[in-house]
């Protein structure tokens, strides 16, 4: 259901990347071996743009970006 939600997304937007966001690590790694048979064939379309993320690293991510948001903010003004 997941693939075709964001294969829906590609369609209708364009998506340069689609981000499939699992609870944790070892999930991530269980997913990807059930998703890649499938982005061979019916969800080939979406195989490039693909990413799957555990829950973890987007926290990661976000802790890291945390302390820099004064200087993105002031970066991302037009």
């Amino acid at each position: 259901m997941a693939l075709a939600r964001l294969a829906h997304a590609k369609d209708m937007w364009n998506c340069e990347q689609l981000y499939l966001v699992v609870s944790d690590e070892a999930k991530a790694s269980r997913v990807m071996n059930l998703v890649e048979p499938r982005l061979r064939a019916s969800f080939a379309k979406i195989k490039d743009r693909l990413t799957v993320l555990g829950y973890e690293d987007i926290v990661n991510l976000h802790s890291s970006l945390e302390k820099w948001k004064d200087l993105l903010a002031k970066l991302s003004r037009r």
